[in-house]
């Protein structure tokens, strides 16, 4: 059984993937406050019934019982009211059991109960979904990110980043912590189970609406300027006014998470009086601005610190609203007193204290904080960099009038990596700001709402969003996942890059993986290749630190980092001796090669690859003929690498020593060395070294004749035992996927090869249902890619890429399937931006049918329409100089194209006939009609420049 999109969506809709439920605009009109799904149950656990034995049940008593009772949050029309069920460890997972879809449903009605519907003005990007929405505001472990690609914080956490900032050298680095000037300004007398909270994903914007007990509302908004790099702000705006006096002015208590603000505030707002000045120098664990912590009931706790020894500020998350630094130690805990740790000891005075120490300038005329911080233990290169922070100063009490009814306040945060060597930042930041004070509050939110509506006006939409919540929750994910992309990377600045947590978080210590090249940036190529470019910079920028990394182990050519930092220095193995993921995993090599082919593919940019990218894939292809080992018959091997299977059985000795032939890891680098061969025919740097070819035709992908039909199979370890030895009978990812997508272009992988190792190996019994954050995409993609396409399949992977690691109403995603009670459940990390690029994918080049190819131009499969949505639409695609239009209901396709570029669209077989030429005209193809002529090993249309005679 496959879920439907309805029943995903009502998953989500009920809190099964997040501690709030998401409101969706599709209320019962029977039952008002309720969704109702037709014949469909999930796994609630029942509370009580309410009906009499009988089951005659009067709906309107049942709803009336559920709204009276807290812990419901859904009742069936059998009259049993519902909670969210408890889910084990192990075998069964809170959203998804392990290796089958959930039961059948009941034969009753479910009605989810919603919280109170959006403020009018936000009503259409809602039903829209491009603004999600959520009432009360969420637990802090599920809020999402401001960001613009060089700066970024999370709503209501204690700090801020700035891509490419880090603390420290191999060995002891991470993603450096600044304090939060502007995300965690708050309200503390608005009535927290009354916000309500929006993600506006087409503006680039979270918004509040502000219920105070007077009765007077008002609205903030948060932001980091898209078209100012260095400036966050937020506004506060009066909406309405008391109660009892509807034109009178509202009076605000404001709080903010800022170290160096240095407030007294009364006992009663949770933070002892005169306690949250930052000392930058140990002490008692302050509660950082007066923060309060909401638990689900609406009731909050003082926060008294951070844990400075794990990756998240809030440590693990539980969906209980708890927050711990780990099961072992338990340092600032969350309570009601202040704890008495010291520096040292597991919590820092300041959450920044540890990696940077702080100068104070003294207040300007404007009366901004002036700080700035030196990094205190320095990078690779031996530089400390610095960064300046000006804020306004908040102050306590606030009040908006009828007549003078909003507020601002801005911060710039620079930092001098990138810039120019001596480039004073304290005066660059105080100017800057300075300059500010003459721009209206108004034109600044136009600027960066002009700039967002840019950025995402290319974009996907699922037909029927409007009456359909299976596709109104699709495209809520294609929005938040397009957001949280774009806020973490810009086309001005190269030297970040993508880190698997964002840039707003220390998740994943802020390393960029091999994530960046397969999921992050690949989601966004084909919308925006300029975003790619600049991820792909960071990889070019790294190529010194590369050399030397190749060098370390003995190599030539260039060795990327598994996890790199600043210029791409490695976070560990630093002695270039070892085993596991930072010493021998190392296809994060080929993988940067086979990125810029896709940016070539997409792109065309011959000048780009001449100058920036050739001497990156020509170090590549030297490592790769370093590294290989020759064996007989003409055949080379990979030896001791561990695979892109992480969770590979460690009796196979998979992550020490390693394993030898790794599939994914033999097929990225017999792409890279074809590629290398005719990137430098491409702009004459051939010939190339005879053994490049050799070693391309000869480097083994393992594959079995006897099993499945023929399939590819999985290494050995060096111990004699397979990597998925039993009872660890699971790969996860599968390395073998990846030869069919990303891969299967490059390596001619055909249709009929896909279906069979797809069959083989992702029955459900070998492959891993518990990383569903990399995994579900590689599936639903490669299910699409079979002829004919397995609908079924793909539908399956699509569900686990929403439903098992997805939570919250702001889509949060997480690299494993979540499980009992930890939000984010890998390790600390509270958000997987893997998983959004991936998400993009599956709609893109899945069900989308769109996968970039050889020379000849773009793969075209059979496109499919996921369930729920009546069609599928991708607007301002760039390939090749064009921008492109494609929509389709699955019997039909659209293609539209405008541009330098003469493309043409051609049936299989793709490699004969004449093409149709593309106009910014719509032209319409039957879907049957043009797939009709598929072959097995050549089941896809092609998309490329027309023939020279083509008219």
């Amino acid at each position: 059984m496959v879920l439907s999109r309805l029943t995903r969506a009502v998953l989500t809709a009920a809190g099964l993937v997040g501690l709030a439920a998401a409101w969706v605009p599709f209320p019962s009109p029977a039952v008002p406050g309720y969704h109702m799904v037709p014949k469909s149950d999930v796994p609630f656990a029942s509370l009580r019934s309410v009906c009499p034995t009988d089951n005659s049940c009067n709906l309107s008593a049942v709803a009336a019982a559920c709204t009276a009772e807290p812990e419901c949050r859904a009742f069936n029309s059998n009259g049993s009211l519902k909670q969210r069920a408890d889910c084990g460890w192990g075998s069964e997972h809170c959203v998804y059991p392990q290796g089958q879809p959930f039961a059948a449903a009941d034969a009753t009605d479910l009605y989810i109960k919603q919280g109170a519907p959006p403020p009018a003005e936000w009503a259409d990007a809602v039903a829209d979904g491009s603004l999600l929405y959520a009432q009360p505001e969420p637990n802090i472990c599920e809020m999402p990110e401001v960001g613009n690609g060089y700066v970024a914080s999370v709503v209501s956490f204690a700090s801020t980043h700035v891509s490419g900032l880090y603390y420290g050298h191999c060995g002891n680095t991470h993603k450096a912590r600044l304090p939060s000037p502007i995300a965690g300004i708050s309200v503390a007398n608005a009535v927290p189970v009354s916000t309500q909270a929006g993600l506006d994903a087409r503006n680039g914007i979270y918004r509040r609406r502000l219920h105070l007990p007077s009765g007077g509302v008002v609205e903030q908004t948060i932001l980091a300027h898209r078209t100012r790099p260095h400036v966050l702000l937020t506004t506060l705006e009066r909406v309405s006014g008391p109660t009892t006096d509807p034109d009178g002015p509202v009076a605000l208590q404001l709080e903010t998470l800022y170290d160096f603000q240095q407030p007294t505030l009364p006992s009663s707002t949770g933070r002892p009086a005169n306690e949250g000045a930052a000392t930058g120098d140990g002490g008692a664990c302050p509660n950082p601005g007066g923060r309060m912590v909401k638990r689900p009931d609406g009731s909050s706790y003082p926060y008294y610190g951070t844990c400075t020894t794990h990756d998240s500020d809030c440590g693990q998350c539980y969906l209980d609203g708890t927050c711990r630094c780990n099961s072992a130690v338990h340092c600032c805990q969350p309570s009601d007193t202040p704890p008495s740790s010291k520096a040292g000891s597991g919590c820092a005075g300041t959450f920044t204290s540890s990696d940077f120490s702080w100068v104070a300038s003294p207040p300007t005329s404007s009366g901004e904080l002036l700080h700035t911080g030196t990094i205190t233990s320095p990078n690779d290169d031996g530089t400390s960099p610095t960064v300046a922070v000006a804020v306004d100063h908040v102050p306590l009490n606030v009040t908006l009038s009828a007549a003078n009814g909003s507020i601002r306040f801005v911060a710039v945060v620079i930092a001098s990596v990138g810039l120019p060597n001596g480039t004073n930042v304290t005066a660059a930041a105080a100017n800057e700001f300075a300059n500010l004070s003459t721009v209206a509050t108004a034109d600044l939110l136009a600027e960066h709402t002009v700039a967002w509506a840019d950025l995402t006006a290319p974009r996907i939409e699922l037909g029927g969003r409007n009456s359909s919540v299976g596709a109104w929750q699709l495209q809520t994910h294609f929005w938040s996942s397009y957001y949280y992309l774009m806020s973490t990377i810009r086309s001005d600045w190269g030297l970040g890059g993508f880190s698997p947590g964002g840039l707003a978080s220390q998740n994943y210590q802020g390393a960029v993986f091999m994530d960046q090249e397969l999921y992050m940036a690949q989601g966004l190529l084909l919308f925006h290749p300029e975003l790619a470019l600049s991820a792909a910079q960071y990889r070019i920028d790294s190529a010194p630190a590369s050399a030397r990394i190749a060098k370390l182990f003995g190599y030539e050519g260039l060795m990327y980092a598994w996890t790199a930092a600043a210029g791409g220095n490695p976070f560990g193995c630093c002695s270039g001796k070892g085993g596991f993921e930072d010493c021998i995993e190392q296809h994060i090599t080929p993988d940067v090669a086979f990125f810029l082919q896709q940016i070539f593919r997409a792109t065309g940019d011959v000048e780009w690859l001449e100058k920036e990218a050739w001497p990156v894939i020509q170090g590549i292809a030297e490592w790769v003929a370093s590294r290989v080992v020759a064996g007989t018959g003409g055949a080379y091997h990979l030896r001791g690498v561990m695979p892109i299977d992480e969770w590979c059985d460690q009796a196979s000795g998979c992550a020490n020593p390693g394993v030898d032939d790794d599939p994914q890891m033999n097929g990225m680098c017999i792409a890279a060395l074809r590629w290398a061969i005719e990137a430098a025919e491409l702009i004459g740097k051939g010939p190339t070294p005879n053994t490049w070819g050799k070693i391309a035709a000869g480097l083994v992908l393992p594959y079995n004749a006897s099993l499945g039909g023929g399939v590819h199979t999985m290494p050995v370890g060096a111990n004699g035992i397979s990597v998925i030895n039993p009872p660890r009978a699971t790969s996860c990812p599968e390395d073998i996927n990846y030869l069919s997508y990303p891969l299967g272009p490059s390596l001619n992988i055909s249709a009929e090869l896909t279906r069979r190792d797809m069959v083989y190996w992702s029955d459900g019994t070998k492959t891993c249902l518990e990383n569903a954050g990399m995994t579900a995409p590689i599936h639903a993609i490669s299910w699409l890619k079979t002829v004919p396409p397995n609908i079924t399949g793909a539908e399956f992977a699509l569900n686990r890429s929403i439903l098992a690691v997805s939570y919250g109403p702001f889509n949060m995603r997480n690299e494993v399937d979540v499980h009992q009670t930890t939000v984010g459940g890998h390790f600390n990390n509270t958000h997987f931006l893997t998983g959004d690029g991936g998400y993009m994918q599956i709609l893109l080049n899945g069900f989308g049918g769109l996968m970039l190819a050889g020379q000849n131009g773009m793969q075209v499969n059979q496109p499919v329409v996921p369930a729920g949505a009546d069609s599928l639409t991708i607007v301002g695609m760039h390939y090749l100089g064009d921008t492109l239009n494609y929509t389709t209901d699955g019997v039909t396709m659209e293609w539209a194209a405008a541009g330098p570029q003469a493309l043409c669209l051609f049936a299989p077989p793709s490699g004969t006939g004449h093409g149709t030429r593309l106009s910014d005209m719509k032209q319409s193809f039957g879907v049957s009609a043009f797939f009709s002529g598929y072959q097995p090993n050549d089941a896809h249309g092609r998309l490329g420049p027309c023939e020279t005679t083509q008219t």
